[in-house]
């Protein structure tokens, strides 16, 4: 398909089909020529005979090969030559076929190749001249010859070199160029010629190719009818045509092509020619189309897009050059006014700080994201995020993200997780954290720090007599008074309850005494609620860094001892001391031995024993709870009590709280194991609340142990549902979420809201054994049994009776339509193996 390689062979080809009628032209007049005599047939028969026919076949050679073998100026001079040997009248018309033939020998062949058979003819002529001519004659006319020889050659030669290196240059281009470049005569339905870059584009045979109709064939449908008329209209009005089309490929893509058309009028006989150069732009195409995508994407995205690049006119500053619908209205800017506005004074109401490192990404730095900006726009109280990144050109985009809703809404639950419902003040969590920054800070500054707890004495008795909302009241009366006795750089907390803590930097001894003393003398003033007075006090707890103790947990533990001691003494307050705290020593002994015991993957000493838990219904052992034991080699049994006490104390309830799940559900699966699948219940402690990966914890086990979920039931006093409402819904959503059953224990206790029951949606309601025992002899309390067993049933929860004793509080319960009971009727809490052999020989008659 090489357009110069086809062309070339045409035209020598059609040189020769002249010379053969110029020949058989000669051979017609020769004849009436009377100086040549009698050879002028011989001439004529030699041309018919010889040349004639010679130059046909080269004619023919020339146009199958498109080559013209190098013999034929050889040839052509030695056929010449022989004429004038033989007619001598020929002489001066073969010297100027000789000429003539080295001319196109010239244009046909590079010029050293045509110098041997030039030399050789002028030799060869001068020769035949001399011998059938006067030899002066002879010589002038092969001189003649030679010089209009030397001159056609070298003239012809060095023109047809430079326009071979030319035609040579061109098809390199042709051949090379990522385009289609083609030639189409007038009402062809074959293309003159295609460049090679056809088959590399399209995959087709460059003969397929050569064919109209196969490549109209392969344009898709809807193009066609418009590239045909594109091509017919420049072939008609001459004038240049441009097309955009789509055609399938070899492997069945679709490629688009932009056709730039025009036509040769030529003359004739040489008909027009369509020429063309087809570009392939699928991938032009492909990016404007996503250009013009993600253009409309930012258009119309609800994120604010803003471009900027320096502006000389401004000092180099950044100048906005575009902004989208949404930036728009962020700013408040109408979108005419902004672009050619600086940056700097669109975002003037963010502060400080905001342009510069726009500007610094501009020049180089990588790209940055400045989180909840306030300012922006016409909205001040508006927060936005705000992202800067690099773009061609030194410039840059800045979006912006409106994050105040999303912003507010985690500073709510932020403020949620870390206060208290109740009173707004710090919780636990919060106090912690800012008892270890006061620490640590202290520590760098030298400073002490002191840690008040303050429990107020007989609260209960406020709620039995009044009611929990005048408990609620005096708990919000007594925080607003606590927060007018200290600084700000002091906090107040609320542990849970009727407990506080007060914590105060840079304190002295001296310090947290006049601080207690004025809670004291605050203290007792009365409280007014609702019309009631009510008069309360508290016991008070000190401890300080580093005097008592160097770290969080124990400087919290030691606070409690010294306000256990206040209570249990009857004053007021105490300073920390380990004489005055008999039981410290005991106690720090134990904490260290609970280290130890927790260290080991199974504990020596510290095991589980199981109480059994009968379904009223069935009438059957349905289940049992986990029940924690410390058999103490040298103290005998730890109270179960003091036990949790102190692993909450010295932060070891997460490890004891884990031990005693695992143990309780590898019990339980060996149970199920053996036939005899039963719910097995734990107890989760307040600080096991705070532990948020507890229940991944457990689902993981769960699965490694093989125990299915439903016969694991998590039980979370009322009293700490009621320390953190919102973070018990979240747990206890979290473990229905895995299929484990909950329980709200000692219910009764906590004096629970009833909206927080309602929205709470456990799976069971444990009522508190104190009720239980006396409900026979107590008709308030049989009252209460009876309404929290039917408010219990009324929001679809089942109910567990602990501290049964005798048959006839089972016949009670029975009555109230109670769903299981639990206590020493039923069995006492005993280790594994002999309850797994209780229930081997339990049957529903006999339980």
């Amino acid at each position: 398909m090489n357009a110069g390689g086809s062309g070339r062979a045409k035209s020598v080809a059609h040189v020769f089909r002249v010379r053969s009628r110029v020949i058989a032209s000669f051979a017609l007049v020769i004849p009436a020529l009377p100086d040549l005599g009698e050879s002028r047939f011989l001439v004529v028969a030699a041309i018919a005979f010889v040349a004639l026919p010679y130059n046909m076949v080269m004619e023919q050679v020339t146009a199958r090969t498109g080559q013209v073998p190098g013999y034929v100026p050889w040839a052509d001079q030695f056929v010449s030559i022989a004429a004038a040997s033989f007619v001598a009248a020929l002489w001066a018309p073969a010297l100027a076929v000789m000429t003539a033939t080295l001319a196109l020998a010239a244009t046909l062949f590079e010029v050293r190749r045509v110098l041997g058979p030039m030399i050789c003819g002028i030799a060869l002529a001068g020769a035949s001249g001399i011998m059938t001519q006067d030899p002066d004659v002879a010589l002038a006319g092969t001189l003649a010859f030679a010089g209009s020889a030397a001159m056609a050659v070298l003239s012809i030669g060095r023109v047809t070199e430079h326009r071979g290196m030319l035609e040579s240059e061109n098809q390199d281009l042709i051949d090379n160029i990522d385009a289609i470049v083609w030639l189409l005569p007038d009402e062809s339905r074959q293309y003159q010629s295609m460049g090679p870059a056809a088959t590399r584009i399209l995959g087709y045979p460059s003969v397929n190719l050569l064919d109209l109709d196969f490549w109209m064939s392969r344009v898709e449908e809807d193009d066609r009818v418009a590239l045909e008329e594109a091509r017919r209209r420049t072939m008609r009005t001459g004038k240049p045509q441009t097309c955009d089309y789509q055609m399938i490929d070899g492997n069945g893509d679709a490629l688009w092509f932009h056709e730039m058309l025009s036509c040769d009028a030529g003359s004739p006989p040489r008909p027009r020619v369509l020429r063309g150069i087809t570009v392939d732009v699928t991938a032009r195409r492909a990016a404007e189309e996503e250009r013009a995508l993600y253009g409309e994407v930012v258009r119309t995205i609800d994120t604010a897009i803003l471009v900027a690049r320096p502006a000389p006119e401004h000092a180099g500053e950044l100048v906005i050059a575009a902004a989208n619908l949404a930036a728009t209205s962020a700013t408040g800017i109408a979108s005419r006014q902004i672009v050619g506005m600086t940056l700097a004074d669109v975002l003037q109401g963010a502060g400080d700080g905001i342009a510069e490192r726009c500007a610094a990404v501009a020049a180089g730095s990588p790209a940055v994201t400045i989180d909840s900006v306030a300012g922006i726009g016409i909205d001040r109280h508006r927060s936005h995020d705000v992202r800067v990144f690099p773009l061609p050109g030194n410039a840059v985009g800045v979006s912006l993200v409106d994050v105040t809703e999303s912003t507010m809404v985690a500073s709510a639950l932020r403020r949620q997780a870390l206060h208290d419902g109740l009173t707004g003040l710090p919780n636990r969590t919060l106090l912690r954290d800012r008892l270890q920054y006061a620490l640590n800070d202290a520590k760098r500054r030298n400073e002490r720090v002191a840690l008040i707890l303050l429990d107020l004495n007989h609260f209960k008795d406020v709620n039995d007599a009044l009611g929990h909302q005048y408990g609620d009241r005096l708990l919000v009366s007594f925080s607003r008074r606590l927060q007018n006795l200290l600084r700000e750089c002091d906090t107040i907390a609320r542990l849970g309850g009727d407990e506080f803590a007060l914590l105060l930097t840079d304190a002295t001894t001296e310090g947290a005494g006049r601080v207690v003393r004025k809670v004291s003398e605050a203290m007792q003033e009365s409280f007014e609620i609702d019309g009631v007075t009510v008069q309360a006090t508290a016991s008070i707890g000190v401890a300080l860094y580093p005097d008592h103790a160097e770290d969080a947990d124990l400087l919290t533990q030691r606070a409690d001892v010294a306000m256990y001691n206040a209570k249990r003494a009857g004053r007021g307050w105490a300073v920390y001391s380990p004489q005055q705290d008999q039981s410290s020593v005991e106690r720090l002994e134990l904490l260290s031995e609970l280290h130890h015991e927790l260290e080991h993957e199974v504990p020596t000493s510290i095991t589980l024993h199981y109480q059994p838990i009968l379904d009223l219904d069935e009438v059957r052992i349905g289940g049992a709870e986990a029940l924690l034991r410390w058999n103490h080699p040298d103290h005998g049994w730890i109270n179960p009590e003091l036990l949790v006490e102190l692993a909450e104390l010295s932060g070891l309830i997460q490890p004891l709280a884990r031990f005693v799940a695992r143990e309780a559900m590898q019990t339980a699966t060996a149970w199920q194991t053996d036939g005899q699948p039963l719910r097995i219940a734990i107890n989760l402690s307040a600080r096991n609340l705070y532990d948020r990966r507890l229940v991944q914890w457990l689902a993981a086990t769960l699965h490694e142990v093989g125990l299915p979920p439903e016969l694991l039931k998590c039980e979370i006093t009322e009293s700490q549902v009621m320390d953190d409402p919102v973070l018990a819904m979240a747990v206890i959503s979290d473990l229905r979420d895995i299929g484990v059953h909950t329980a709200i224990d000692d219910f009764g206790t906590g004096y629970s809201s009833l909206s927080y029951l309602r929205r709470l949606a456990v799976d069971e309601i444990k009522i508190d054994k104190s009720f239980i025992t006396s409900m026979l002899d107590d008709d308030t309390d049989m009252t209460i049994v009876r309404t929290i067993v039917d408010l219990a049933h009324n929001l679809g929860m089942q109910v567990l009776a602990e501290g049964v004793e005798n048959e006839a509080t089972l016949d009670a319960l029975r009555e109230f339509g109670c769903d299981r009971i639990q206590g020493y009727l039923i069995g006492r809490p005993v280790p594994a193996a002999e309850f797994h052999r209780l229930l081997r020989k339990t049957t529903p008659q006999t339980a």
